[in-house]
């Protein structure tokens, strides 16, 4: 988790809020989470995409 913080230039605090579902990322922290795990953010975060 340090590792990804560190990439994002966000607190762990925030990592473990979004992973937990206490917080949802802006679309620019969504994009930069999808090419740290090599997905899409549509795959990590489909509740961005419901109608």
């Amino acid at each position: 988790m340090k590792e990804l913080s560190f990439e994002l230039g966000v607190s762990e605090t925030t990592i473990k809020k979004i992973e937990n579902g206490d917080r949802n990322p802006s679309i620019e922290l969504a994009g930069k989470i999808a090419v740290f795990f090599n997905t899409t953010v549509e795959e990590l975060f489909p509740e961005f995409f419901e109608v």
